[in-house]
């Protein structure tokens, strides 16, 4: 039995508008409707259905069109308490989800005539999937609705071209809903779920009633863009920014989703690996600051008896730094073969190509590292040109660099990574990556040679060190072009954090999607420990049943 966490002082319902084909989705949504394709081992509907019992609404009324008789198997087998009234859309192919909005509204207020303003009501497409967490924020919201019309569950990190977006005005309104508008003008893409009171439902019945006159194949929004845009639905935001969500259009869409919320299913699987390598800037720490949780995650990785390694682009800090830096964040003691740079790699690769003499770019410490391995900066006559990170250099430094490029046209160059840009403590500055970019404008020459992420080095030294295969190891990362690549080229497991440089949108963009995705380290923390209480109590009730 799912329990709830209702809210005794006011009446929650939900109408889910679920009729439609969902073309997009074919061939899945040839046998099934689109409501019932899974995401994370659970249909859309059910997990709709499980979080709207957690926060205790009274009654879901949900209108089906496509294949309807499948979506009541559904509910007959989902265990709640809530009352569930399915209502039918024989007009499917021909009409939209504004009409089957009207389709329940209509038999709201012609049965039950509802006129308590302290009741709520909250709409949600059928094809869109919310953690549990944004359902108790808006269950939260709730006390303050009684300002309001309504409120629309919006996403203002993120803008995605093929969502409704909104325009508020000076203060805090909603004054434009539509999926034109731009990125420029757009204060958030709104996440297809609406929080109405009483009065801001009728409202709205009776605007889409009017509309449905003449045009039965209109969207919801449109309603709602009207209302909103004429100043007669005051409606106000509940902003999730950072939370999971995702609209599931097309198949696209659904690999996404299947990765946001792969943990709906259990992490037991990525529990069982045997070694954990971390990116360390912007995946576990950010401006010298540890991540919340990320200390105690470490912690608990290694009280497991899992192998742990920290991996970095960054060539302007030595091994012995990060050693010092990982203990003073972390509290944790790491011994030197379980930190690996791209500076580390380069020089194994120096080491195994006999170069000892180099042309050198970069900060003191890359300086030092080099030296400390006999690798001398020799401008005179370098057997390669080495490029490290450098927040120090002048333009005499680089002019020199390029020039002794172009005069000498048959000296490789090696770069230690390729990142474009890192953060800081006020926002993103140029990486070694930009800095190539000039060297290239300028001599019309790119490095022989990257050896950082994504190339797959630094994880095949590790992977060699711990005697371990690809399939045993997860890669930890805040980028999809570097530490997920690198993850996914190695044949690892890889897993994203959303803490860095990596949006929402890029996830639609980029062609390596990881395998897990979690907010952050905090996150997957608290899954972590949740999931060992449970194998430790399936643990405990067979060692009892033995005794």
């Amino acid at each position: 039995m799912i329990l709830n966490n209702s809210f005794d002082w006011f009446m929650m319902y939900a109408i889910i508008l679920a009729a439609g084909v969902g073309t997009r989705l074919r061939p899945l949504t040839e046998d099934i409707p689109k409501c019932l394709v899974k995401v994370g081992g659970r249909s859309i509907l059910s997990h709709q259905i499980y979080c709207l019992t957690y926060i205790g609404v009274k009654k879901i009324y949900i209108v089906a069109g496509h294949m309807y008789t499948l979506i009541r198997n559904e509910i007959d087998e989902i265990d709640t308490d809530v009352e569930i009234e399915l209502v039918i859309n024989h007009k499917y192919n021909s009409t939209n989800n504004m009409y089957s909005l009207a389709l329940v509204l209509n038999s709201v207020w012609l049965v039950h005539r509802p006129t308590d303003d302290q009741d709520h009501w909250l709409i949600l497409n059928g094809d869109v999937v919310h953690e549990e967490a944004i359902y108790q924020k808006v269950t939260e919201a709730h006390k303050f609705l009684h300002l309001v019309d309504a409120a629309l569950v919006v996403d203002r990190g993120t803008y995605l071209s093929e969502s409704m977006k909104i325009i508020v005005d000076d203060s805090g309104f909603v004054k434009e809903l539509s999926k034109g508008i731009t990125k420029k003008r757009s204060d958030g893409t709104s996440t297809d779920f609406y929080s109405f009171s009483t009065r801001g439902l009728l409202i709205l019945r009776h605007h889409i009633n009017k509309i449905l006159q003449t045009d039965q194949n209109q969207w919801t929004e449109v309603a709602m863009n009207d209302l909103v845009s004429a100043g007669k639905l005051k409606a106000t935001c509940i902003d999730i920014s950072g939370s999971k969500w995702w609209e599931i259009d097309n198949l696209t869409d659904l690999r996404i989703a299947n990765k946001l919320f792969k943990y709906i299913d259990g992490i037991g699987p990525l529990i069982q690996k045997k070694g954990f390598v971390f990116d360390f800037d912007g995946t576990i720490a950010c401006n010298n600051q540890a991540l919340p949780k990320a200390a105690e995650l470490l912690r608990f990785l290694k009280d497991q008896g899992k192998k742990i390694a920290i991996i970095s682009n960054n060539s302007s800090r030595s091994i012995g730094q990060y050693l010092n830096k990982i203990e003073n964040l972390f509290d944790l003691n790491l011994h030197e073969s379980q930190i690996m740079t791209s500076t580390k790699a380069l020089i194994e690769y120096l080491k195994n190509n006999n170069i000892e003499n180099a042309y050198i770019f970069g900060t003191s410490e890359f300086y030092r590292e080099l030296a400390d391995h006999n690798i001398v900066h020799v401008p005179g006559n370098p057997e390669a040109i080495l490029l490290g990170y450098d927040n120090t250099f002048d333009f005499q430094t680089l002019a020199d660099l390029t020039i002794f490029i172009q005069n000498n046209p048959d000296i490789p160059i090696l770069a230690t990574h390729g990142d474009y840009r890192c953060p800081s403590k006020y926002g993103f500055v140029p990486d070694l990556g930009a800095i190539i970019s000039m060297i290239h404008l300028t001599t019309q020459r790119k490095p022989d040679l990257i050896i950082g992420k994504p190339n797959t080095k630094l994880l095949e030294t590790i992977a060699n060190l711990w005697n371990f295969e690809a399939d045993e190891i997860v890669m930890f990362g805040d980028r999809l072009s570097t530490d997920i690549a690198m993850g996914n080229n190695f044949g690892a497991t890889s897993v994203l954090f959303m803490t860095g440089d990596t949006s929402y949108l890029d996830l639609i963009e980029n062609e390596f999607l990881p395998d897990y995705i979690f907010n952050n380290p905090a996150e997957l923390y608290a899954m972590l420990k949740l999931e060992n209480l449970i194998l430790d109590s399936s643990m405990d009730r067979e060692n009892r049943a033995k005794l």
